[in-house]
Order: C-alpha cells, then structure tokens, then sequence
C-alpha cells in the first residue's frame, strides 16, 4: 500500500471545499477559508526556513502574560467585546432614532478600551524596566563581592576604591530608575547619596557622594548640626534622629512654615530650586547601629506623596543594602574617590 502525504490530503480537502463554496456562491464563507489556507501555509513555509522563530516569538510576547494577569483586564475586555455585539445586535433590531445614540455609546466604550490599554501598556513597560534595574543591581553588588575579595588577595591591578566607586554610581543610577519608574506620580528629578565620615576631621560634616538626574550637586558638603545642635538638614536628620527615621518637606519653598520635618532643610544659597518637595530615608544598617548613610529624593510635582513614603522606603531597604556596605568601605579613609555619573 503505498503512503499518501497528509499534505496532499490537505490540499484536496481544502480545494473541494473552495470548489463547492464558489459554487454555490458563498463568497464570505469562500475568502475566509483562502485567508485561513493561507495562514495556515505561510506559517508552515517559515517554520521550514526559520524553525526558531516561534521560541523567539514566544520569549518577545511573554511579557503580555503580566499584562493579562493585571486585575479587571480580561473582565473588562470580555465585557466590552460582548458589548459591542450585543450593541450592534440592537441596533439592527431597533428603530432608527435609537441606533444613533447606541452607535454613540458604541464608540465612547471602544474609546474607553483603547485608553486603558494604553495606560496598561506604559505601566507594563515602566514595571519591566524596572525589574530589569533591580537584576542589575543584584549583579553588581555579588560581581563587587567577588573583585573586593580579589583586590585583597592582591590578585586585582584595581584599587578597593576605584571598585566601590564604580559599583555605588551604577547602583545609584539604577535605584533612580527603579523609583522614577515604579512611582511617576513624585515626578523623580533627582536622588542624591550622602555620608557622615568617620574621620575627626570631618565629624560635623555630611558628604554629597553622588547625585543621579541632576548634572550639577546643590552641596559637596552640609553640615550636621547647627548651632543648637540640631539637625543641620534633611539629610543629616535622616541620620541622626533617634531612633533613626526618614524626613519629609512636601514644600521646600515655604520650609520656614511647613510641618515639622521641613525645619530641617537648608536652601542652597546659590542655586535655583527646581524641585518642590524632599524625602531623606537612612539606608538600613545592622539592627541597634547608627546609620551613616542617607538617601535622599527630590520630587518635582505638586502632589504630596505621603501616602507613597513607606513604599518607598520598603523599595530602597530591598535594594540599597548594598550601597551601605560599599560605602562602609570608605569610611575607614580620610579622603575618598568619587565620580558621579549619570545614565542608566
């Protein structure tokens, strides 16, 4: 019995049922199954020539599967394309003075839909690349581990220094993508990274060690008390208040006259102020230590985010340990190296 190609029997069964359709005149019924063939055939042809298309295919749009995991996403999609054949259900059955308002109400909700997904999709975009700078935080903090381990070994040309430096730029920039990211509604200008050295000679001084978003530092320096010895600004109260907490001014323009946290903030004296409002979180140290460390962001927008700070603060505590054991790093020295960089 010799064999027969399951492809020619494919292709019989196909064109019997194109001939009986053009013959009985059902043209809808006869385009639709020439596009379904032909679908069906150029798939086949490129799996032929490019077999990993489809794994490549499948990793592109994996994505999606958070996007169709969001809450009310299916629900309303489902919702709206019932709708819409059910609308034009009515509409045919209805008279005419009701199609037009139905037709209305028709578009307004497909109008509805598309502006959701768009909000979807930014949200979806913003999320993926910042899970994508939260790895590459990960992956810096255990490649330094292993070239601080090295540089001690003398197995390393490179300085212990130039290491933590590089390592805290990158991390810094990163961590300002991740919260521009996950939280626009601060309108994220800048975050800046600050020290207490643990050298005598610069006790009462808190170290700007880098800042990301913004080209030029308010401050190298600030100090740490005032004259009567309280927190001499955001930044050193982050590190000084005990126990150990962040601050937060919403109006740096009115600082005289705002809440309590705002009379720790000192103007730069020669800057313009294009933030409006700043947020100082201590970075977590081991449990009944003194901080040494702070950051510190600053927002551009109107809103008030008090009702996003401890968010915030859970997302720099998961991801900017690493920051607090570089910077420990330094403070072993009177004089440190540092580079501020921008970029992602």
């Amino acid at each position: 019995m010799s064999h027969v190609s399951p492809w020619l029997i494919v292709v019989f069964f196909v064109g019997a049922t194109l001939i009986a359709l053009h013959l009985r005149n059902l043209r809808v019924a006869f385009w639709s199954v020439v596009a379904l063939s032909t679908a069906i055939l150029l798939t086949k042809l490129t799996l032929v020539w490019r077999p990993w298309w489809p794994r490549h295919v499948l990793v592109e749009v994996r994505p999606l599967g958070d996007l169709l995991s969001e809450p009310f996403f299916l629900p309303l999609h489902a919702l709206i394309y019932l709708g819409s054949l059910v609308g034009v259900w009515f509409v045919e059955r209805h008279a005419t003075q009701v199609r037009k308002t139905i037709k209305f109400l028709l578009v307004s909700v497909v109008f509805v839909a598309v502006g959701f997904d768009t909000c979807m999709v930014a949200h979806l975009i913003r999320r993926l690349e910042s899970d994508d700078a939260k790895a590459t935080i990960r992956t810096i903090n255990s490649l330094t581990a292993n070239l601080l381990a090295d540089e001690r070994k003398h197995l390393l040309v490179t300085s212990g220094t130039v290491i933590r430096d590089q390592a805290i730029a990158k991390i810094s920039s990163n961590l300002y993508w991740i919260i521009k990211d996950e939280f626009p509604e601060i309108a994220l200008m800048a975050i800046s990274l600050h020290m207490r050295p643990s050298s005598p000679r610069f006790q009462d001084q808190v170290w700007n060690v880098i800042q990301i978003g913004r080209e030029s530092k308010a401050r190298e320096f600030l100090p740490l008390h005032r004259a009567d010895g309280s927190p001499g600004s955001l930044a050193a109260a982050a590190m000084v208040l005990q126990p150990p907490r962040r601050v937060y001014c919403p109006d740096v323009s009115n600082a005289p006259k705002g809440r309590p946290d705002c009379r720790f903030y000192q103007q730069p004296p020669t800057e313009t102020i294009e933030y409006t409002s700043l947020a100082c979180f201590p970075l977590p140290p081991a449990v009944g230590v003194t901080p040494f460390a702070a950051l510190c962001l600053d927002g551009g927008g109107a809103y008030r985010w008090d009702d996003r700070l401890d968010e915030i603060k859970r997302l720099i505590d998961e991801n900017a340990a690493g920051l607090y054991s570089l910077l420990a790093g330094y403070r072993e020295g009177e004089r440190c190296l540092f580079r501020a960089q921008d970029g992602h």
